[in-house]
């Protein structure tokens, strides 16, 4: 079954088992929920199955700080620590399951926000020199890290794909 056809069979699931992955301004580290959900729409249930809260070494969020500086954060050192947090946010899941007694096998999908480093909600219009547009763009920014193919491979029993917007599916 290809992957589309793979994400159909989770949607239409009478109930599915995801984890969720968190990681917020604050840097403290990775909060990480199991949770069951049954029907679909309006008429779904959630239920949780297990919590963990994974703290970020010192270093790594000192790491992660100077990223919030637009001085310090070069593309390099943003490149690297998006696929060092990718990591990070995978073993989250590994340990979650495996403190709760779930295995990989046992997951349909993982979500992760990611961590943000860069939010700016602030309108921007930016005149485009697009002929095709006809008028300026208006935009606000979030720029948020943790390689979601990472967590896909490295929770490759759990997820074989990834949808960005924090969608880690099996």
């Amino acid at each position: 079954m290809n992957r589309v056809g793979r994400l159909l069979h989770i949607a239409v699931k009478e109930s599915r088992l995801v984890v969720g992955l968190m990681s917020g301004t604050s840097v403290d580290g990775i909060d990480a929920a199991l949770v069951q959900i049954a029907g679909h729409g309006e008429n779904s249930r959630v239920e949780l199955l297990a919590f963990g809260s994974y703290p970020f070494p010192t270093e790594l969020r000192a790491k992660i700080f100077r990223l919030f500086n637009p001085a310090e954060a070069r593309v390099d050192a943003i490149c690297q620590l998006d696929f060092l947090l990718g990591e990070v946010f995978a073993a989250a899941v590994q340990r979650l399951l495996a403190d709760n007694g779930y295995s990989a096998a046992d997951i349909d999908l993982v979500a992760s926000a990611g961590q943000t480093i860069w939010h700016d909600p602030h309108p921007v219009i930016e005149e485009v020199d697009v002929a095709w547009l006809g008028h300026p763009i208006r935009t606000r920014s979030t720029f948020a890290i943790g390689q979601s193919a990472v967590i896909a491979e490295r929770s490759r029993r759990a997820a074989d794909r990834v949808c960005r917007l924090g969608f880690v599916a099996r």
